[in-house]
């Protein structure tokens, strides 16, 4: 269904799909996304008045956009120019969670990365990261501890934005 990306009954999984004037629905909502290969959008001459008339409420952003909209990096900076994250997560058994949160926001953009986890798996996350600081909490069976709230205050009053939770044990 070209409106809202379901699929009904049979359906091919294309390598590249042609679609014309704009993306619709289906090929940026799942499941039909899965079908759709890449999609090359050609345009054939519809005037924008017509597009403009139909208030389309998706949009996409290419990486062209992203591109021009992300602050350029000057020879004379430094990584803590280019905003303080801190992300607090991670649990006995739920590194992953920390690990790819800590990967997303370094890819994003952020200047100076760091993952507080308890330190049951601070070694882990030492391990498997290196472009990312870590800081190991006080823990308690796995979990980060309630001693470790005045550093992580005091982290987060140092950070430009905090991230909380990703894989955070709910144990007590």
């Amino acid at each position: 269904n070209a409106d809202n990306g379901n699929i009904s009954g049979n359906c091919i999984k294309a390598t590249t799909t042609i679609t014309f004037t704009a993306y619709k629905p289906a090929h940026l909502l799942f499941p039909a996304a899965d079908y759709c290969g890449n999609v090359v959008v050609c345009p054939i001459s519809i005037p924008n008045a017509v597009i403009e008339a139909e208030e389309i409420s998706m949009q996409t952003i290419e990486e062209d956009e992203v591109k021009r909209l992300l602050p350029k990096r000057t020879k004379n900076s430094h990584k803590g120019d280019y905003g303080k994250a801190l992300i607090i997560a991670g649990s006995s058994g739920m590194s992953g969670a920390a690990y790819l949160c800590a990967q997303a926001c370094a890819r994003s953009g952020a200047g100076l990365v760091t993952v507080c986890v308890p330190k049951c798996i601070h070694s882990i996350m030492e391990a498997k990261t290196t472009e990312v600081m870590t800081i190991g909490l006080p823990d308690n069976n796995g979990a980060i501890s309630t001693d470790a709230l005045p550093l992580m205050l005091e982290r987060a009053s140092k950070s430009d934005i905090v991230v909380f939770g990703p894989g955070i044990s709910n144990q007590d």
